[in-house]
C-alpha cells in the first residue's frame, strides 16, 4: 500500500462529524417547516376545493342513481316472488284437492 496523504477529514473528531451531521439535519428541517409554513395562494385553495366537493357530489349523484335502481329491482323481485308463492300456494291446493281420500279410519 502507497503512503496516502491523509486528508483533512481524517483529523475531524467523531464529535465534529457529528455536529456537521447535525446542522446539516437541521437545515433540512427548517427548510421544510419553511415550505409548509407558507401560505398557498387562497384562490388556487378554493378552486381545488370546489374541484373536490364537484367530484364528490358527482359521486354520489352515482351512488345514489344506484341505490334508487337496486330498490326498484327488489321491488320488481319481491312483486315476483309474491306471484310465483301464490302460484305454487294454488298448485298445491288443486293437487291436495284432486287426491281421492281413503277411509282410513
Amino acid at each position: 500500500m502507497a503512503d496516502e496523504a491523509p486528508n483533512e477529514q481524517d483529523y475531524q473528531s467523531p464529535i465534529a462529524t457529528a455536529i456537521a451531521r447535525l446542522s446539516s439535519a437541521l437545515d433540512g428541517l427548517e427548510q421544510t417547516a419553511e415550505n409548509h409554513s407558507t401560505v398557498k395562494d387562497p384562490g388556487e385553495e378554493i378552486q381545488r376545493m370546489g374541484e373536490d366537493r364537484a367530484k364528490l357530489a358527482r359521486d354520489l349523484d352515482t351512488e345514489k342513481a344506484r341505490g334508487d335502481r337496486l330498490a326498484q329491482v327488489n321491488s320488481e323481485v319481491s312483486k315476483r316472488l309474491v306471484g310465483v308463492m301464490e302460484t305454487v300456494r294454488h298448485v298445491l291446493d288443486d293437487d291436495s284437492s284432486t287426491k281421492p281420500q281413503t277411509d282410513a279410519e
